[in-house]
């Protein structure tokens, strides 16, 4: 897997992010979403072992994330961010799909995610990787009631 710093060709360098970066983490999901998740609830996602986050970091800022569980056979994706001043740059992209390649060589098979159905350049972004529509969770979101898409990969083995 090339790393994302030359497939993006841009100065965003690739970190694992901990405990020491949910003031970051939070400050951008503020930014993000209508319903961010707050420090408490990511002290206490850092707890498990199964809980990963992955950013970009340019010049000190952290410009993007994603945050999931990465279990035995499955993954889900809880948070995918972008700061507003680095969209459409390929960010989210080149993040999930470096952590789906992680995830396809520890032998994870099937991810999922929910997303709103309105946001419509997210169901872009995972239809990319070939997510699809496996359910729908109705008034699943509590700031306006919207329906969230419940949405299934199946992951290919590396070869």
């Amino acid at each position: 897997m090339r790393p994302i710093a030359s497939a993006l060709n841009t100065p965003y360098r690739p970190v694992k992010l901990g405990r020491d970066d949910i003031a970051d983490i939070v400050a951008l999901e503020r930014e993000c979403f209508a319903v961010p998740w707050s420090a408490t609830q990511y002290h206490q996602a850092f707890g498990h072992k199964t809980f990963v986050v992955y950013g970009l970091r340019a010049d000190g800022c952290l410009a993007a994330y994603l945050a999931y569980a990465e279990l035995t056979r499955e993954m889900e994706i809880f948070n995918l961010g972008v700061r507003a001043a680095h969209r459409r740059q390929g960010l989210a992209k080149a993040l999930l799909g470096r952590v789906l390649a992680r995830c396809a060589k520890l032998g994870v098979r099937e991810g999922f995610l929910e997303v709103r159905a309105s946001n419509l350049a997210a169901l872009n972004l995972y239809g990319m990787y070939g997510f699809t529509v496996a359910g729908r969770r109705k008034n699943y979101y509590p700031d306006n009631s919207e329906d969230a898409l419940v949405m299934r990969l199946d992951i290919p083995c590396p070869g």
